[in-house]
């Protein structure tokens, strides 16, 4: 069976993303929700992860999220397989709880962190289950208002601080990119992804390709898409 390309490397920046098998639930109430954030802040912490934005929704979930080491998968698989168990022992289900295993996007760096967490932030309200972003408790938007009681492991001040140090008028700044701009179909960003896995400049993406490139696996076909090849400039 085919199986998903995985990226691993030291300080990576993600857009990862999970869905529930057929797209069914992943959590049915609070008390759901709640664990899945507190095992969440509980592998960010041990794998040292600093997340930038998170959303919880229904059916799937989004992170944004960088990984001082190169340890992603080991760090996504504890924590859906741990929730799962825990999910799977509570409602007295058996069965997968994810479809399949989580999708990731390994982008160049924090130039794109404002689209991406809004994009994150705006989707309880684009789903139609929320009117606004800070009404939606489960995502990390009212961190990013009032930073309160923000758990150590978000790194809202990252996110704010690519448009300048002083805080709340980047914070007013922030709020008003997300809350006046619902309708904008952030969507467009993803277009720009290579190979289902690189967003980034052509020159960096070039430069992924290329250290892709050197291990091949029949098994996982996008790393195959991804395989790079010399442009015609270069074989002259």
């Amino acid at each position: 069976m085919a199986r998903p390309l995985r990226i691993d490397i030291e300080d990576g920046l993600y857009h990862v993303i999970s869905r529930g098998w057929e797209r069914r639930k992943i959590v049915d109430d609070d008390t759901d929700r709640e664990k899945w954030l507190q095992l969440f802040g509980r592998v960010a912490e041990r794998y040292d992860w600093r997340c930038f934005a998170w959303v919880l929704m229904d059916n799937h979930f989004h992170l944004l999220l960088r990984t001082p080491n190169a340890d992603l998968s080991a760090g996504m698989h504890d924590f859906n397989s741990g929730y799962a168990t825990w999910f799977n022992r509570r409602h007295q289900r058996v069965g997968s709880l994810y479809q399949g295993r989580f999708k990731a996007i390994l982008v160049q760096d924090n130039s794109y962190a404002w689209t991406l967490s809004r994009y994150i932030h705006l989707n309880p309200v684009r789903a139609g289950i929320s009117k606004s972003p800070q009404a939606y408790p489960w995502s990390s938007y009212r961190h990013f208002v009032a930073s309160r009681g923000a758990p150590d492991w978000l790194d809202w001040r990252t996110v704010l601080d690519e448009m300048g140090q002083n805080r709340s008028r980047t914070r007013r700044a922030y709020r008003q990119f997300v809350e006046n701009d619902v309708n904008v179909d952030d969507s467009h960003v993803f277009r720009e992804v290579v190979g289902k896995a690189l967003l980034g400049t052509s020159e960096w993406v070039d430069r992924m390709r290329k250290m892709l490139g050197q291990s091949q696996d029949k098994n996982v076909p996008d790393r195959q898409a991804l395989a790079w090849k010399p442009r015609q400039d270069e074989i002259e």
